[in-house]
């Protein structure tokens, strides 16, 4: 059912007259009266609906609810979480909401949407002074993008705290001359033996290894040292 044209839903008469006489302002007002309540109930149905959802989907198997939605309704999950979420905000507070239109219901209740938006259109509401549908959609759209936007930005900040790849890359090649320019100095032409023992050898493993072995003597080549076979094939 649509509502008037900025979706709010029907506004209280306010005694006007509209120039009619007594018999026929009586005949408007009561079919305004009655597109009121049928205005509300809509809401209200929404609700319901999201209740029922809930309630079958604790009743059904695991993966079941998807077909069971399409083979009653012909309904998509998206369309029923619709409901759902609706019904898990609002459910204990229909009378509140029950002169907003489905729509703004909807966009209210989405997951995606800030919690100090629902908290200040409910704040409306109950002071009695309800803000249009497209209102509140336009507001929950800006708080939405705000919150994109803020998301962005820490990220930036975040990213900026961390070295960049290509940083980090320089530093590891760096930190790696050195390391072989050391062993250079202190292995001579036993460099090569080295480079053959540790060939395909993961470095952590290694760098643990070294520390758990007993350095060889002063002047003692590598060569010397009792290897497992086994170990370094």
């Amino acid at each position: 059912m649509n509502s008037g044209d900025d979706g709010s839903g029907p506004a209280e008469g306010g005694g006007a007259t509209y120039g009619l006489q007594a018999e026929a302002l009586a005949f408007v007002t009561a079919c305004a009266e009655r597109i009121r309540t049928a205005y509300r109930g809509e809401t209200r149905r929404v609700l319901g609906i999201g209740r029922d959802l809930k309630a079958a989907k604790a009743h059904l198997r695991h993966g079941q609810f998807g077909h069971w939605l399409r083979a009653e309704f012909g309904w998509s999950e998206r369309t029923a979480q619709r409901y759902m979420q609706a019904a898990r905000v609002f459910g204990e507070k229909p009378d509140t909401v029950s002169d907003l239109a489905p729509g703004a219901v909807y966009a209210l209740s989405a997951q995606s949407t800030p919690a100090a938006v629902r908290t200040a259109v409910l704040a409306r509401v109950e002071a009695g002074a309800p803000p249009d549908a497209c209102e509140i959609q336009a507001e929950v759209a800006r708080a939405r993008k705000a919150e994109r936007t803020q998301r962005a930005e820490m990220r930036a900040v975040r990213d900026l705290t961390q070295p960049l790849p290509g940083v980090v890359a320089l530093r590891k090649a760096a930190l790696a001359r050195r390391a072989a320019g050391f062993i250079l100095a202190r292995l001579g032409d036993e460099r090569r033996t080295l480079a053959r023992l540790i060939e395909g050898v993961d470095p952590a493993v290694l760098v643990e290894a070294l520390r758990a072995m007993e350095a060889p003597g002063p002047g003692e080549p590598i060569a010397a040292i009792e290897f497992d076979d086994a170990a370094t094939a």
